[in-house]
């Protein structure tokens, strides 16, 4: 009779143990899911921002190169390579 408490004494405190490990993992993962969703959220907000900015230079760029000829900023380096 004192085995069989003995076993289950043990077996119940293995059952709580394993609980409250499971539990803290699910709080983990929660917190973790509360944490990441709205850093995606920002991370794709910014990563829209910085690829209107990348287009708008490019932009930009193309129409200096309209204006000045794109064959001058080529010229401009093979000089560089000759002084040096």
């Amino acid at each position: 009779m004192r085995l069989e408490r003995s076993v289950i004494s043990q077996y119940q405190a293995d059952i709580e143990t394993t609980a409250r490990v499971i539990s803290e993992a699910l709080i983990a993962t929660g917190v973790g899911v509360l944490v990441a969703v709205p850093a995606i959220l920002l991370f794709k907000y910014f990563e829209q921002i910085v690829a209107s900015l990348v287009s708008d230079m490019d932009n930009a760029i193309n129409e200096i190169e309209a204006r000045f000829g794109r064959n001058q900023r080529a010229d401009y380096g093979q000089k560089q390579l000759a002084l040096e």
